[in-house]
């Protein structure tokens, strides 16, 4: 029998997403799967997923949810420097490694570039989100193995879910050549609210909302 797990999933854009049982994913051989413990809740996910913005959602119904930590469950036939059991973030950056630009180091610049769980950025990122077609709003979710973060013991669950937004800060901060105690004194405070939604607040993690929901998940943001 196919084991089955929870996630939540956009059917149609604009409206809200629904938890259905889907079979549990497999992970390729360069893939790991990973049980989600938390997962970040994006301020403007309702206007991405309006489908009124340029956008390209994924293939619906999407699985979806981004910035996403758990355990790995599993490990592909060919991962070698992963372990089940690791605590791992899932950088949610998805690129095709072949361009111009992924081969030269430069894969913010890949055309073909997605969000995993979120959105691509042109047509072409359709491959690739079909390829990962797993968000952070499910109880399980397959990444590639490259793209993991390890989170040591000290860092926790709900903590490393915001590291995409503080990355951003603190990349944003650091290219404008800001002191360094100011950039750190931002990323603090950014750290302090986004710790303080994700315990308990509007946005609670979404591993435990897909654990204690019903059938439809909304979002007031």
């Amino acid at each position: 029998m196919t084991a089955e797990m929870r996630a939540a999933r956009l059917h149609t854009a604009g409206e809200p997403l629904l938890i259905d049982r889907i079979a549990v994913p497999e992970p390729g051989p360069r893939d790991v799967l990973i049980a989600v413990k938390s997962c970040g809740v994006i301020p403007n996910m309702n206007a991405i997923f309006s489908g009124a913005l340029w956008n390209r959602l994924p293939p619906l119904p999407a699985s979806v949810g981004l910035d996403a930590t758990g355990v790995v469950a599993k490990v592909g036939s060919a991962v070698t420097n992963v372990t089940v059991g690791a605590r791992v973030y899932v950088n949610p950056w998805l690129n095709c490694g072949t361009c111009v630009y992924c081969r030269a180091g430069t894969p913010l610049h890949c055309s073909a570039a997605a969000f995993q769980g979120y959105f691509g950025f042109t047509d072409q990122s359709a491959p690739l989100l079909r390829a990962y077609p797993y968000g952070g709003f499910a109880e399980y979710m397959v990444a590639a193995c490259e793209r993991l973060v390890m989170l040591p013991d000290t860092v926790s669950f709900d903590a490393a879910a915001r590291f995409g937004y503080l990355g951003t800060s603190f990349a944003a901060l650091a290219a404008s050549n800001a002191p360094r105690n100011a950039c750190m004194n931002a990323c603090s405070r950014l750290g302090a609210i986004a710790s303080c939604r994700s315990s308990g607040g509007p946005l609670t993690a979404s591993a435990k909302a897909v654990s204690h929901s019903g059938d439809r998940v909304t979002s007031g943001m």
